[in-house]
């Protein structure tokens, strides 16, 4: 299963460039509109939040990890409402890949690790090799 962080972000990365298409349905577009407007409630006062709320939008892999953070720092991961609704708009903006179990993802212990479709990603773990004079 996916963790709700991501599940909250994936939801709204999903449905944010289908809706400016005008490829969602309207049980979808109503879904995006619950959900961002539970977040702003949640979201209240925070600036830093709602901007990446604001900005995700419109380019969802730049504000991706700054939305997510903000997510768990407001406790929206636990929030039963705000995953309730999140699970509302994937099942409506992509009932196949819902029905497929595209959004049920389980990781632990990982590192680097990415879900969806069209990833790129580079990674150096451990620590620079050090040259030797």
């Amino acid at each position: 299963m996916m963790d709700p962080g991501t599940l909250i972000v994936t939801a709204l990365a999903f449905a944010g460039p289908e809706l400016a298409k005008g490829a969602l349905s309207e049980a979808a577009k109503n879904a995006y509109a619950s959900l961002k407007e539970l977040l702003h409630k949640h979201f209240a006062g925070d600036e830093e939040a709602e901007s990446a709320l604001k900005h995700h939008e419109k380019k969802p892999q730049a504000y991706e990890a700054i939305l997510k953070d903000a997510i768990l720092q407001a406790g929206l991961d636990k929030n039963e409402e705000v995953l309730k609704q999140a699970k509302a708009l994937l099942a409506a903006a992509d009932p196949s890949g819902t029905a497929q179990g595209k959004y049920n993802v389980a990781i632990s212990g990982g590192q680097g690790n990415q879900v969806g479709d069209g990833n790129t990603q580079t990674n150096t773990f451990g620590a620079s090799p050090t040259s030797q004079s």
